[in-house]
């Protein structure tokens, strides 16, 4: 799509415990960061953020979805996934290597059109 045609990144929700905030971030257009957090990372265009969750030290691809209180830590993130409410990558790294490739640095990722639930 043409560049114009994506509307500015969106950050909204500004309660305590419910902000949605992008903090040594880039964050491209069509982002929606609707009271998450988002810390040492890049959003690509047409990323959502649901409340509650938070994204760190992380590469999250376009059209991805964040869930409802997900923890996102030390990922690359392909495009168009959808990592579901709640879900923890990059908390617990034995169960990471159980789900998805971690490389030898500890960063986990998760290929291109993938449905991550709890």
């Amino acid at each position: 799509a043409w560049a114009g045609a994506i509307p500015p990144a969106k950050f909204v929700f500004d309660e305590d415990g419910r902000r949605g905030q992008a903090l040594d971030s880039m964050v491209c257009a069509g982002v929606v960061i609707s009271g998450g957090t988002v810390r040492r990372s890049v959003l690509s265009p047409h990323v959502h953020v649901h409340s509650y969750s938070l994204v760190e030290d992380s590469i999250v691809m376009h059209g991805t979805e964040i869930g409802r209180r997900a923890v996102v830590r030390r990922a690359i993130i392909d495009k168009e996934c959808s990592i579901g409410e709640g879900v923890e990558i990059g908390v617990d790294p034995e169960k990471d290597r159980e789900r998805f490739h971690v490389s030898e640095g500890g960063i986990v990722v998760i290929p291109k059109g993938q449905q991550v639930e709890e």
